[in-house]
Order: structure tokens, then sequence, then C-alpha cells
């Protein structure tokens, strides 16, 4: 799917000692999709979500949990993160691979 970006930016004109100005007050970027970027994005994703699973089991073994459990286990505070950071990730490739289809 090739998506169109849309830029827009509206002005306010302030007046000072130099004369009026249009001076940008809002920003926006809707989408640009350059060709190719959303395999680069999906790349770096994938090797970044393999370090955090990675991380995960590694954390959790140590801590004396079966990581295959890491769904019905009560986490603490440093692998909830782990966890949470694996899930996003996950949902952010997913959101990718829907742009694509």
């Amino acid at each position: 799917m090739d998506l169109t970006g849309v830029f827009h930016e509206e002005y306010s004109v302030r007046e000072n000692v130099f004369g009026r100005q249009a001076i940008p007050s809002t920003l926006s970027v809707e989408c640009c999709n350059m060709p190719g970027s959303n395999e680069s994005t999906r790349t770096k994703l994938e090797e970044k979500l393999r370090e955090v699973d990675e991380r995960l089991r590694r954390e959790m073994l140590a801590r004396g949990f079966d990581p295959a459990q890491s769904d019905n286990v009560a986490l603490t505070g440093p692998l909830a993160k782990l966890y949470m950071e694996r899930e996003n990730l996950q949902a952010e490739l997913d959101s990718l691979a829907g742009l694509e289809t």
C-alpha cells in the first residue's frame, strides 16, 4: 500500500518592531511513507523484539520463572517492564503488517 504524505503548517501573524511577521504556530505531518521505509522499520523492530525477548527470557530464568509462562504469571517490576516492551514492539510490528496488506 503506497501512502502519500500530507504536510500542513499554520501561521499566526505577529507584529513587532520589524513589522508584521508570519510565525509558524502549528505543524502537523499526517503520513509520509517513503518506498522501502516500512521494510527498514520492520527489520529494526524485529531485531529490537528479538533482543528484548531474549533479555526477558534470560531474566526470567535467572529469577526462577519458566519463560513459557510469561503470559500467565505475575511478574516483578523489571520483568513486567520488559514484558510490556516486548508486547508494544509486537503490536507495532502487527500494525506495520496491517499497512502492508
